[in-house]
């Protein structure tokens, strides 16, 4: 695959114009592809409080059991990730909140085979993370996993259908890496970026890109990446929260709302029999501009 004559190749996701230039120091032969994905759909909102931001989302996967869209949630620490997931000091939030729900089915065990929460990060149990993965990937009962960054490198679980950050992350390149583990099959998905109301030790290039309000938050994202293209996408409230203000679609009824609403667009339009549908998103958006 790689011809004899090649003595160094250096590889990956991400990089700015600037990162290249930075690293290659002569005129090497280069391959360039943009990771902006088309079926991503980005958007900013605040993030408050656990109970407050989180609540409906709990009440969705309460309702919805195996059949809520695949979801990573990810925190910068451990620390954070725990808290989203057992409020401070206890395995509280999700599990009180959930009730029997929690497993699935319902009189199940508290056990990774049948939970519907789980939390993966660098200190979690070796044999845990195998079966987390295992569980996430294949279509078990694993729905929501909070992670951080070490849930990434070298997981390929096509089918996420929903990225949520609690915080910023390091830098932009970092969030294309980690939000890019959604849609990896080419169906619609969602990444939703929660602020808060301080942050430190980040890069001002997602600064920037939580505190812009007017641009096209996909052309804010990509446009210093390494052969980046603008993308039109024509169906607005499919592209991001600020190009969703101009939506002229005519099937979506609200052109912005709130977290958790975000979590599937299908809860806009008129046509969708399962409110908590993805996948009708796309089928009812084909059907509307094929006729």
């Amino acid at each position: 695959m790689i011809p004899p004559s090649v003595k160094m190749m250096a590889l990956t996701a991400t990089a700015t114009r600037m990162d290249r230039l930075s690293v290659c120091h002569k005129n090497p032969f280069v391959i360039t592809k943009c990771p902006t994905k088309a079926n991503l759909k980005y958007s900013v909102h605040s993030y408050d409080s656990v109970s407050i931001t989180f609540g409906k989302f709990v009440g969705m996967l309460k309702s919805e059991k195996t059949s809520f869209p695949k979801t990573i949630i990810y925190g910068r620490s451990f620390d954070m990730c725990s808290k989203i997931i057992f409020e401070h000091i206890s395995y509280m939030f999700l599990q009180d909140q959930l009730g029997p729900s929690f497993t699935n089915p319902e009189d199940a065990p508290d056990v990774p085979e049948f939970r519907l929460v789980d939390m993966f990060t660098s200190i979690t149990d070796a044999n845990l993370k195998t079966n987390i993965l295992l569980n996430f990937k294949e279509n078990k009962n694993l729905r929501v996993v909070v992670a951080t960054v070490a849930f990434g490198m070298g997981i390929d679980c096509k089918d996420v259908r929903q990225i949520i950050h609690v915080g910023l992350p390091d830098d932009v390149s970092s969030y294309i890496q980690e939000t890019g583990r959604a849609g990896r099959d080419g169906i619609f998905s969602m990444v939703t970026l929660l602020r808060a109301r301080t942050y430190h030790h980040v890069d001002e290039d997602i600064k920037l890109y939580v505190a812009n309000q007017t641009e096209c938050r996909r052309r804010v994202l990509f446009r210093d990446m390494e052969g980046y293209i603008p993308v039109d996408i024509n169906i607005k409230c499919m592209c991001c929260d600020i190009c969703s203000i101009s939506c002229v679609c005519g099937i979506c009824k609200v052109r912005a709302q709130p977290f958790p609403v975000f979590y599937c667009c299908c809860l806009f339009l008129d046509k969708c029999n399962n409110s908590y549908c993805m996948g009708n998103l796309v089928n009812s958006i084909s059907l509307h501009f094929s006729s």
